[in-house]
């Protein structure tokens, strides 16, 4: 698997106090690089020693962190580190711009220290699991190519997991398949089989209870029976995953963009990404707990 004692934080601003300030709070932590503009930053950035998060500074002279933003999420080898704006304007259409052009998080001016290092980690545990996604689905039999059609019942966080490397290698690029279905099929456990709500998920991050909740809730009697399903459809141009699970449904329609007013969350992401990064088309139907996904060949 993945292992990375340390990881590396790039804090790019052109204020050398804010620059101190975010190192105060992160070094400890983290190995802590900074760059006082956007041209040093794409330069370590590009180098043989990326780094794994990046905290950028938005107002900055000759080129923006919006343009950076764009030139890094435009880039293969670049477009997965999570980028983690910081700035004093928060207003709507300033959170919007951002998270359009691709980054994950947005923090205010001036910053709380708990809440830097929070976000800081839920980035990189994000980006973690997409390495550990991206090594294992490499591992996966080639053979699943030759499905056409089929269908497959999960109960649990890891056999959704397992299932997803396995189907992501029906594609030419597994690797960018597998995230998002991933993402799908958690979902259809976590939030429809076993109702964990949205404001519930947050406070469980928090908490860093969210494991033992999801267990908890696996073994108790009106679960214990609760399957999701997976169905696949392949042709000459795409394929179809038909993912429907036994919960209620939820209010999908919030949840295929990146709402300005949750870019600070912890969680939330997931289907707009899914939707943005690995299908050409997510689609919900009726309540929520049936999605169709179209992988495009």
């Amino acid at each position: 698997m993945f292992e990375q004692t340390r990881y590396s934080v790039l804090v790019v601003d052109d204020t050398p106090e804010n620059i101190d300030i975010m190192a105060g709070i992160l070094k400890n932590t983290y190995d802590v690089r900074a760059a006082p503009n956007a041209t040093v930053a794409l330069k370590i950035v590009q180098s043989s020693s990326p780094p794994d998060v990046i905290l950028l500074d938005v107002m900055m002279p000759e080129m923006d962190g919006f343009e950076l933003c764009k030139i890094l999420k435009s880039d293969v080898k670049t477009q997965r580190i999570p980028v983690i704006f910081v700035t004093a304007n928060t207003s709507k259409e300033s959170v919007s711009k951002g998270i359009e052009l691709g980054a994950y998080y947005y923090l205010s001016k001036p910053v709380s220290p708990s809440v830097v290092m929070a976000i800081v980690a839920a980035a990189l545990s994000q980006l973690s699991e997409y390495k550990i996604l991206q090594e294992e689905v490499q591992k996966a039999a080639n053979t699943m190519r030759l499905l056409k059609n089929g269908c497959f019942q999960f109960r649990t966080i890891e056999e959704a997991r397992s299932l997803a490397l396995i189907l992501a290698k029906m594609a030419s690029d597994p690797v960018r398949l597998v995230s998002g279905l991933t993402e799908l099929m958690i979902n259809a456990v976590e939030h429809g089989n076993l109702g964990i709500t949205y404001d519930e998920k947050g406070k469980l991050n928090e908490q860093r209870q969210w494991r033992q909740e999801v267990e908890r809730r696996l073994s108790l009697t009106e679960n214990r029976d609760k399957l999701a399903y997976i169905y696949i459809e392949q042709n000459d141009t795409e394929i179809r995953f038909r993912i429907i699970d036994q919960g209620s449904g939820f209010e999908w329609q919030s949840y295929l963009e990146i709402d300005p007013e949750r870019a600070d969350h912890t969680h939330g992401r997931g289907i707009a990404m899914s939707r943005m990064l690995s299908f050409s088309s997510v689609e919900f139907q009726g309540a929520g707990n049936e999605v169709i996904a179209t992988y495009s060949l």
